[in-house]
């Protein structure tokens, strides 16, 4: 967008100087004010200053137990949609409040960053809940990014989204020899972007962008929970899609917000089956 021309104060003639020459600088100042009005009628943003793009990262990901979803990421705010568009997740400077808002149901849950990163527990069906404290951290380059790589110790037991009570059973049993290693990913203002999608995938919040969470197993290989399938840096991202909606109901925490509604639903039928009910 071209720069509008300043506006200079036009300043009173002395007496004896040439009262024509006030006509052009007058001429042109009314013509300026005009062109300003129209401007401002026409686009009422650029005449209101209105907030300009960020460049941020945007991420698709594919997490095993809630689906595919896309993380749009700026220094100051952080923005994960499920792919369905069933729920999405915000958070933003100033207060960096944490909201899940389900538009389908008109519903917003909302809680301070503090409490979303050790109050509220998202997978407690998922061994990623017991990756505590890093054995060791590596780091290497990929993406074009300085990536770190934190490797866990064992986990004693396989707990997946079930089918059926014999698979649960089955399931219970304690696992061959194993590690976890999680990768990520530390851009600008990720101290307070990155806890929210730590505890997103159950893990502890910690700096930093979660890449990717793989579990591996003696004898079997890598066992992937968490995939990032693309990842693009320096995206112009809008600051109004970190706009939360007005006039939705407030529902207070529960695990089904951050899922789809066929997968709560396949989950309750498990329940359902495994307690005879």
């Amino acid at each position: 967008m071209k720069k509008q021309a300043d506006l200079y104060p036009i300043r009173l003639l002395r007496r004896g100087a040439l009262p024509l020459t006030i006509a052009p600088i007058l001429g042109a100042a009314l013509f300026l004010v005009a062109l300003y009005a129209v401007a401002a009628t026409a686009f009422p943003g650029a005449a209101a200053g209105a907030p300009t793009a960020v460049e941020g990262i945007c991420l698709k990901q594919r997490f095993s137990e809630t689906g595919s979803y896309t993380a749009q990421i700026t220094p100051n705010a952080i923005r994960v949609e499920d792919d369905r568009h069933e729920y999405y997740v915000i958070s933003k400077a100033p207060k960096w409040d944490v909201s899940i808002v389900r538009p389908k149901t008109r519903e917003i849950f909302t809680t301070s960053h503090r409490d979303w990163c050790e109050k509220y527990e998202f997978h407690g069906m998922s061994w990623t809940t017991e990756l505590k404290t890093p054995l060791r951290t590596t780091s290497f380059v990929k993406y074009g990014l300085p990536v770190k790589r934190c490797i866990y110790g064992s986990t004693e037991e396989v707990n997946t989204i079930l089918v059926s009570r014999q698979e649960f059973e089955a399931k219970t049993e304690k696992t061959a020899a194993n590690h976890a290693e999680v990768e990520y990913i530390e851009p600008p203002g990720c101290k307070m972007t990155g806890p929210v999608m730590w505890r997103m995938r159950g893990l502890r919040a910690s700096d930093g962008v979660v890449l990717s969470i793989k579990r591996v197993i003696e004898g079997q290989g890598p066992v992937s929970c968490l995939v990032t399938e693309g990842l693009k840096c320096g995206v112009k991202i809008a600051p109004d899609v970190f706009d939360l909606p007005k006039e939705y109901k407030p529902v207070p925490f529960h695990a089904y917000l951050i899922i789809s509604g066929q997968q709560g639903s396949n989950i309750k039928g498990l329940f359902s089956d495994y307690l005879g009910k």
